[in-house]
C-alpha cells in the first residue's frame, strides 16, 4: 500500500459606503490524524508542491509591477532570459528574469486548461496567457512612453496581473486531477509553506477585507473537511493514471466532488469581488485600467456563463483609449446584475 507524508478579505459593486513541506505536521500515514474542518487550511498530502514556489514569484512580479518609480529595467529584456538555463532568477527585481527563469513557470501556464463545468472554458488558455505575458514584457521593455498607458507600468500591470488568471485556474485543475500532488499544488496556490494566504489565498483575503466576508475561511473548511476521506479513497480505491499518479475514479468520494464545485465557485466569486473592488479603490487612472483589463479576463468566462447582459462588451469598454473615458459605474452595473454572496 503506497504511504503518503503527511507534512505540516468593500462592500462591492452593491453600492455599500464601507469604504516538500514542513508546515509542523508530524510524518503519519494516509489514515492518519489530520485535517477536519477548521478555518486555517489543511496540511498538504505530500508536501513539496511547484506552486509554492511559482506562487512566491507571481506574488514578487505583482510587487515589482505595482512599485512607485517602475521603469523599463523593472521589466528587463527579454531576450536575455529566455531559454536561461538558471532556476531561480537572477535579478528578482526585473519581471523577465521573475518570469523565465523560475523554473519551468512558463511551461506550467502554458500547460494550463480551463475546464471548469461551470463555464465554457479553454484548453487553449494557457497558449494565451503565455504570449499576453511575453508581448507585455517585449513591448514594455522596448516602449519609450514614459508613463500613462503603454508605459512600462502598463505592460508590468499585464505581464504580472496575467499570472492571476493561471492561480485561479491551478486550483481547480490540481483537485480535478483527484491525485494527492493535485491536491497539493491547489493548496500551493492558496497558502505559503507556513500556512499563511499567498497568491489567490492572498487576492481572496483582499476581496474579503473589502466585503465583509469570509470566503478564504470557507474554502479551507472545504479542503479540510475532504482531506482525510479523500487520503482514504486513494488508499482503498486508487489507481495509478498515466504519469504514475495514485488517482481516484470520478464520483468514488462524492464528498470530494461536492467540495471541488464548491471551491470552484468561491474563488471564481471571490475574484468578481475582487474586480469590483479594485475599480473602485482609487482614482481609475491607467495602472487602475490595465489591472481593471486582467481582472475582467479572469471573470469573463464566469460572466459570460451567467450570461449577464453588457458583459461581452466589457472589454472593449475598460479598453478605452483614455481611463477619462472608462465608464466605471458601467461596469459595476453589469458586475452587481451578476450577483455574488456580498452583494447587499
Amino acid at each position: 500500500m503506497r504511504r503518503f507524508l503527511m507534512p505540516m478579505v468593500l462592500a462591492l459593486v452593491c453600492g455599500c459606503d464601507d469604504g516538500g513541506d514542513d508546515s509542523g505536521d508530524a510524518a503519519m500515514g494516509m489514515g492518519g490524524a489530520g485535517g477536519g474542518v477548521s478555518a486555517g487550511p489543511p496540511a498538504p498530502i505530500e508536501g513539496g508542491a511547484n506552486t509554492l514556489a511559482f506562487t512566491a514569484t507571481i506574488d514578487r512580479m505583482r510587487a515589482v509591477a505595482e512599485a512607485p518609480g517602475i521603469a523599463k529595467g523593472n521589466i528587463g529584456d527579454p531576450a536575455e532570459y529566455v531559454g536561461s538555463e538558471a532556476t531561480r532568477p537572477t535579478d528578482d527585481t526585473a519581471l523577465s528574469s521573475l518570469y523565465y527563469e523560475s523554473g519551468d513557470l512558463e511551461d506550467a501556464v502554458g500547460r494550463l486548461r480551463d475546464r471548469r463545468p461551470q463555464v465554457d472554458g479553454s484548453d487553449g488558455v494557457g497558449g494565451l496567457i503565455q504570449n499576453r505575458i511575453a508581448s507585455a514584457l517585449t513591448i514594455g521593455w522596448a516602449t519609450d512612453t514614459p508613463s500613462g498607458r503603454g508605459g512600462p507600468r502598463w505592460h508590468a500591470l499585464h505581464a504580472a496581473l496575467s499570472l492571476d488568471q493561471y492561480l485561479l485556474l491551478t486550483v481547480y485543475a490540481g483537485l480535478a486531477e483527484r491525485s494527492a500532488s493535485g491536491f497539493d499544488r491547489a493548496l500551493g496556490v492558496l497558502w505559503d509553506a507556513d500556512g499563511n494566504p499567498h497568491g489567490l489565498g492572498a487576492l481572496i483575503a483582499k476581496a474579503d477585507a473589502f466585503c465583509g466576508t469570509s470566503t478564504l475561511d470557507e474554502v479551507a473548511a472545504q479542503l479540510s473537511a475532504v482531506r482525510d476521506p479523500f487520503i482514504a479513497e486513494l488508499e482503498a480505491s486508487g489507481l495509478p493514471d498515466a504519469l504514475g499518479r495514485l488517482v481516484i475514479e470520478v464520483d468514488a468520494l462524492p464528498a470530494y466532488e461536492m467540495a471541488v464545485e464548491q471551491v470552484t465557485v468561491l474563488t471564481a466569486e471571490a475574484m468578481q469581488r475582487l474586480f469590483a473592488a479594485e475599480l473602485t479603490e482609487t482614482e481609475f487612472d491607467a495602472a487602475r485600467q490595465a489591472r481593471a483589463l486582467m481582472r475582467y479576463g479572469m471573470v469573463a468566462p464566469w460572466l459570460a456563463a451567467k450570461d449577464v447582459e453588457g458583459a461581452a462588451e466589457l472589454s472593449a469598454q475598460l479598453d478605452a483609449a483614455n481611463a477619462a473615458d472608462v465608464d466605471v459605474d458601467a461596469v459595476l452595473t453589469v458586475l452587481r446584475a451578476a450577483g455574488t454572496p456580498c452583494d447587499r
